[in-house]
């Protein structure tokens, strides 16, 4: 049998004055569920919005691969067409 000592915080009951004194200031600081997600959710806006449309980079490249008479490889061709008949 495990002793308890009367004045040991652990042991107080779950609805007593005591427990919720103690249990009061830590729930104060915990920030609101809601408001966490709305920060976030506005950041991720403002990021979709800042992001460009297009990227002058990428059109670069993929004008360059259109000019690639090599591009893509027969290899990828061989497995892209055996992926579209099975798909039939």
């Amino acid at each position: 049998m495990m002793p308890i000592k009367p004045g040991n915080r652990q042991w107080l009951p779950l609805g007593s004055p005591a427990c919720q004194r103690e249990q009061a200031p830590a729930q104060a600081r915990q920030p609101e569920p809601d408001t966490v997600v709305l920060n976030r959710s506005e950041a991720l806006a403002r990021a979709w919005q800042e992001t460009p449309d297009v990227r002058p980079e990428q059109v670069v490249r993929a004008k360059a691969l259109l000019m690639d008479d090599s591009y893509p490889n027969a290899e990828v061709v061989a497995r892209i067409a055996g992926l579209m008949a099975r798909r039939k």
